[in-house]
């Protein structure tokens, strides 16, 4: 699984966002959280937040090993 983090720009306002490369669609919690917690914060914090997120979703994914 791969995922790539969007920035977005509508009415004057500036986001990021994950999105999962095969169905391309944006991963569920993590962009209630960005809605909720990250649209705050400046754009760089919400980049790196995001990255951390998006490394947890891919270990989650993959979890339990086989």
């Amino acid at each position: 699984m791969a995922y790539t983090i969007l920035h977005l720009s509508r009415n004057n306002q500036r986001t990021h966002l994950i999105v999962d490369d095969v169905t391309t669609l944006p991963v569920m919690f993590a962009t209630i959280y960005g809605m909720n917690e990250l649209s705050k914060k400046s754009l760089g914090t919400q980049e790196n937040i995001l990255c951390s997120l998006r490394f947890f979703e891919v270990v989650n994914k993959n979890w339990p090993p086989s």
